[in-house]
């Protein structure tokens, strides 16, 4: 008897939750009513068992009344062996999963105004490309999330991309992002294809956002300060070099195990996040190109953070700075700010060949030289300046100074501004605004502006 009266309570407690979830069917797909008021809407409650193409109805009628179809909810079509799916502008928004699993699915018809959730369409193998609306403004956390055969990504105004939102899609091959500012942890996380991206407005790179796209050779970055996350760039083992924007900061491993990584640039006031180790751990750079000292230096947290004994060549920005601030946080909530300057020691370069000064002004050295560095080092400043390094501490006493440094700029051309890219004077200092008929410096080439 207790297990009879059992069988009945689970049967009546699975037709409780069965009738919360869904409340009628019509033509094979579940509803369940929203809003009961003068304008009858509701929600695609159970889509599991659809095939085939389908298409999302605007309405439908039941019981003689006809009911506006707003939403697709959670985990709605979970499963199910659809190849293609419309839906119709009334949809406001997709559930959490609505389409996961969708193995089969290859095209999905967004509409404008139509939000997706997290998971939307999380592991739907077979889809090779998708359109966002121009009314999308953001993707939530793994919408795309092992899409392995998406290929076509077209998402003009999207400014912020969720984490582990493109994971795993494994046949991405580039994507142009040109509003986004906000890229999620983990959210382009194993792309084996990707070999491109750009992303002109970019300020923040989540943790392990392109950790293992071995493909990725090319990554436009935008002009301005960014946070980039810890192991962001983990194993991106065919990215060659890399540009840090000014006031940018960078977190443990973010390059860590960049196996061609040979050459970067580093602007003015770049620093590690706060512990930061091992940022390019095991890169094989001999090209450094850098207006901060932090990655060279001997302190504590910044250990390890640049192979020194590898370095070939070493070229100083314009404005390069050999001081920094460090803020040290304590329990009792005080934050101190100190001052760091150079503490590596040059000798460590023993394999540099190769020194150059971009500044007009010979900048400060703290940090100590060898003797065959003194006797054998090739050292090049600006020919206009070369009097001044001669009289300078620690420059004066290099026997192979010389001038002759240059931008390797020929004959400059007439051009008109481009805000998309950064402009320089003939020093190497980077310029909001030009005056008409000076010579600048954009794209590598000289210019008159006009």
């Amino acid at each position: 008897m207790k297990r009879i009266t059992f069988c009945i309570l689970w049967t009546l407690i699975s037709i409780n939750v069965f009738s919360a979830r869904t409340d009628f069917y019509v033509d094979g797909i579940g509803y369940r009513v929203i809003s009961f008021s003068d304008i009858l809407t509701c929600e695609i409650s159970d889509g599991t068992t659809c095939t085939g193409d389908i298409v999302i109805p605007e309405t439908i009628t039941y019981q003689s009344k006809t009911i506006n179809v707003i939403r697709i909810g959670d985990d709605a079509f979970k499963g199910a062996l659809i190849t293609s799916v419309k839906i119709s502008k009334n949809i406001t928004d997709i559930g959490r999963g609505a389409f996961s699993s969708c193995e089969k699915l290859k095209t999905a018809t967004i509409p404008e105004n139509c939000n997706m959730d997290d998971d939307a369409f999380r592991d739907c193998t077979s889809l090779t490309s998708i359109v966002l609306p121009n009314s999308c403004y953001s993707i939530s956390d793994g919408t795309f999330y092992g899409c392995s055969s998406l290929k076509y990504v077209k998402a003009n105004n999207i400014t912020s991309i969720g984490s582990n939102a493109f994971a795993y899609c494994s046949s991405l091959n580039s994507i142009t992002l040109p509003n986004v500012t906000y890229l999620g942890d983990g959210c382009f996380r194993s792309c084996e294809s990707l070999k491109s991206i750009e992303a002109k407005k970019i300020t923040y790179i989540g943790d392990y956002s392109f950790e293992f796209c071995k493909s990725l050779s090319s990554f436009k970055l935008n002009n301005s300060s960014m946070d980039i996350g810890i192991g962001a760039f983990y194993a991106c083992n065919s990215l060659t070099s890399i540009e840090i924007p000014e006031n940018s900061k960078i977190d443990t491993r973010a390059f860590a195990d960049c196996t061609s990584l040979s050459s970067i640039v580093i602007h003015k006031n770049v620093k590690p996040v706060e512990n930061a180790e091992g940022i390019f751990e095991n890169c094989p750079i001999t090209t450094l190109s850098t207006a901060s000292p932090f990655l060279l230096n001997n302190t504590g947290t910044l250990n390890n953070n640049i192979n020194k004994s590898i370095l070939k060549k070493i070229t100083l920005l314009e404005g390069y700075q050999f001081l920094y601030t460090i803020s040290t946080p304590y329990p009792d909530g005080t934050t101190v700010v100190t001052q760091e300057g150079e503490k590596f020691g040059w000798y460590e370069m023993e394999n540099m060949d190769e020194l150059i000064s971009l500044s007009s002004e010979p900048p400060s050295m703290l940090g100590s030289f060898s003797r065959n560095q003194y006797l054998y080092l090739k050292v090049t400043v600006p020919t206009e300046a070369l009097a001044a390094y001669q009289q300078a501490d620690v420059w004066k006493n290099f026997w192979n100074l010389q001038g002759g440094a240059t931008t390797s700029i020929n004959t400059p051309t007439v051009d008109a501004n481009n805000n998309d890219t950064p402009i320089y004077d003939i020093g190497g200092r980077k310029v909001k605004e030009t005056v008409k008929g000076q010579i600048y410096i954009k794209n590598g080439k000289k210019f008159i502006a006009r």
